[in-house]
């Protein structure tokens, strides 16, 4: 396993199998979902990252990510 990441022994896939706390990151944003095709396959994937376990509590820059781009659309 690296990273939290390990190999279904039914599927051949690999798949995050655990929470695993990266050394030094202090990230604390929400998490994120990412939209992913791999190569080989023909449906997308939806994969949800925690990226991190910083001092800020998950979804709390949402009300600043609205902000600026309210202030972005604003100036355009």
């Amino acid at each position: 396993m690296v990273d939290g990441v390990g190999r279904n022994a039914n599927t051949g896939r690999f798949e995050w199998n655990e929470d695993a706390m990266f050394p030094g990151h202090t990230s604390g944003a929400g998490p994120a979902v990412i939209a992913y095709r791999d190569k080989k396959r023909t449906q997308d994937q939806l994969m949800v990252v925690h990226r991190g376990y910083g001092k800020r509590a998950a979804g709390t820059d949402s009300d600043e990510t609205h902000a600026r781009i309210a202030a972005e659309e604003g100036a355009g």
